[in-house]
C-alpha cells in the first residue's frame, strides 16, 4: 500500500510511513487540541513534494489565517506564489442564519 507522509516529526513512524493514499482522513477533538496545525502540516509538506493543495476554513478570512500561521514560522503569501497552495474561506457566522427567530 503506498502511504503520503504527514511531515510530522515522528508520526509518520507510528502510522507505517504516512497515510495511505486515496484515503479519507478525519481529524477530531475538542478545540485547540491542535487539529488546524496538524493539517495545515501536512498540506504543507504535500506542497513541499510538489503536490497541489487547498486548505478549507469556515472560521477565518484569508488575512488572519496567514497572520495565525505567520506567528508560527509559516510564510503563506511565499507558499501560494508556488501555486501549489490554495486558501478557500468559507467564512460563516450565525448572525441573520435564522430569520425568524
Amino acid at each position: 500500500m503506498e502511504r503520503v507522509p504527514t511531515g510530522i516529526s515522528g508520526f509518520d513512524q507510528l502510522i507505517e510511513g504516512g497515510f495511505p493514499r486515496g484515503n479519507l482522513i478525519i481529524l477530531s477533538g475538542p478545540p485547540g487540541s491542535g487539529k488546524t496545525i496538524f493539517r495545515f502540516q501536512f498540506l504543507y509538506e504535500g506542497v513541499r513534494r510538489g503536490e497541489n493543495v487547498m486548505f478549507v476554513t469556515f472560521l477565518e478570512d484569508k488575512n488572519s489565517f496567514y497572520s495565525n500561521f505567520r506567528h508560527l514560522g509559516f510564510n503563506l503569501e511565499e507558499l501560494e506564489k508556488t501555486h501549489r497552495f490554495h486558501l478557500m474561506s468559507l467564512l460563516t457566522t450565525m448572525e441573520g442564519a435564522y430569520p425568524n427567530r
